[in-house]
């Protein structure tokens, strides 16, 4: 709107009408882009089911799980699939979702995801945000194809992180089987078992 139309509106007492209207128009945008990337809360799935007999601090983390869980496909819903980075972002998906169902399966395990959840996480969701909004931007410049693609190269690294923590949080287990094998055949021996 230009200055003079602002001015008039002004003197026949628009302006207050105008500004309202823009409000609202200015908050329907955020709350259709909102939906698109954080899914409103009747439209959230369940990825991991909250049990009642887990400790609340693994209720919790579980929740919050869901929750970026929720964001993850929201952004991967926005992006294409036939571009290598929704394929990315699958990836990340079912990691993250398999850390959680480890932590409902090992509540004890809970504790060894403090910084995935204080750190790694939310900066996670604010590179994907960055992502989104670079992909809508219009126009092919250099900065914003070397923008996604360092974020798409900075995906491709949580991705193996993710996933060599999510061995990690196994191989607890996995020596404690080794463990148990270890000491029944020891037992099987002497008893002239095996």
């Amino acid at each position: 709107m230009c200055s003079s139309d602002l001015i008039k509106r002004r003197q026949t007492g628009q302006e207050d009408t105008t500004q309202s209207e823009a409000k609202k128009a200015a908050q329907e945008i955020l709350n259709e882009n909102a939906k698109k990337v954080s899914p409103m809360a009747e439209n959230l799935r369940t990825y991991v089911t909250i049990g009642e007999s887990l400790p609340q601090d693994v209720k919790d983390i579980l929740k919050e799980g869901n929750v970026y869980l929720n964001k993850i496909r929201g952004f991967n819903d926005i992006i294409p699939d036939t571009e290598h980075f929704s394929d990315q972002l699958y990836t990340l998906e079912a990691t993250v979702l398999s850390i959680f169902k480890h932590v409902k399966e090992d509540p004890e395990s809970v504790g060894e995801l403090r910084r995935f959840m204080s750190y790694y996480l939310p900066t996670t969701e604010k590179l994907l945000q960055s992502y989104v909004d670079l992909y809508h931007q219009n126009g092919d410049l250099s900065n914003i194809k070397n923008s996604k693609q360092e974020i798409e190269d900075a995906l491709d690294v949580i991705n193996d992180a993710f996933e060599k923590m999510l061995n990690q949080l196994y191989q607890d287990k996995s020596w404690d089987i080794s463990s148990d094998i270890s000491v029944m055949k020891t037992m099987m021996k002497q008893d002239a078992l095996i």
